[in-house]
């Protein structure tokens, strides 16, 4: 029980098809869905009555902010994906290092 729990949280993370991970299992998804509300209340009265500690999350601002760096990651690295990549020809007597910073001074005047 505890491991098909682990596996819900874990496909609801991602995002996948909640329904049909539960008819995959033979498990009701809205029963396993209210055991985490549950769960998510029992935390909240162990943390009001100073049993356990509270979480101090980050902030909505917080949250939202690294929301959008991670999209504009996604972003980027689908835009490197898709560039043209160009055979790299080395020169007599130019150091490996010299060349990697031409080519990072080119794409930086690009963007």
């Amino acid at each position: 029980l505890n491991k098909a729990y682990r596996e819900f949280v874990e496909v609801q993370r991602t995002r996948e098809d909640l329904r049909k991970w539960g008819r995959e299992r033979g498990i009701d998804t809205q029963r396993v869905y209210e055991i985490s509300q549950l769960r998510r209340q029992f935390k909240e009265l162990l943390e009001d009555g100073g049993v356990i500690e509270k979480n101090t999350g980050e902030s909505t601002r917080e949250r939202r902010i690294r929301a959008g760096e991670r999209k504009r990651l996604t972003e980027m690295k689908n835009d490197a994906r898709f560039q043209v990549k160009r055979r790299k020809i080395l020169k007599k007597e130019t150091h490996f290092d010299s060349i990697m910073d031409a080519e990072e001074s080119e794409l930086n005047a690009i963007s």
